[in-house]
């Protein structure tokens, strides 16, 4: 499943205007973030990959937790069964990019 993207700024944040967006601007910071598969029976593995351009950092919350490294592979387990979310936030020191994935384990 393809993630959403939302492209924010730190000064967007706190109410004031914005430069960037999710369009082609050199000075965007981008993001790709997929899960494979989006869908899964009780006790399978989901695997997350993500890269991030121009960025320092990021910060996985939601179904997990944690730092991690501008780019990266993550296989999780999944118990139980719903929709779960993954969001990975990353930054340049000024500017974030967040971006969720959903993966659905069904019985």
């Amino acid at each position: 499943m393809r993630a959403m993207c939302k492209r924010l700024s730190l000064l967007g944040l706190l109410g004031l205007p914005a430069l960037g967006g999710c369009g082609g601007d050199e000075w965007d910071l981008r993001m790709s973030f997929v899960a494979s598969p989006s869908v899964l029976a009780p006790g399978g593995w989901v695997m997350l990959n993500w890269s991030s351009y121009d960025t320092a950092y990021c910060t996985a919350d939601e179904g997990w937790s944690g730092a991690r490294t501008a780019a990266g592979t993550e296989r999780i387990r999944l118990d139980g069964s719903g929709r779960r979310i993954f969001r990975l936030t990353c930054s340049d020191g000024d500017r974030i990019v967040v971006s969720t994935v959903e993966v659905l384990v069904a019985s």
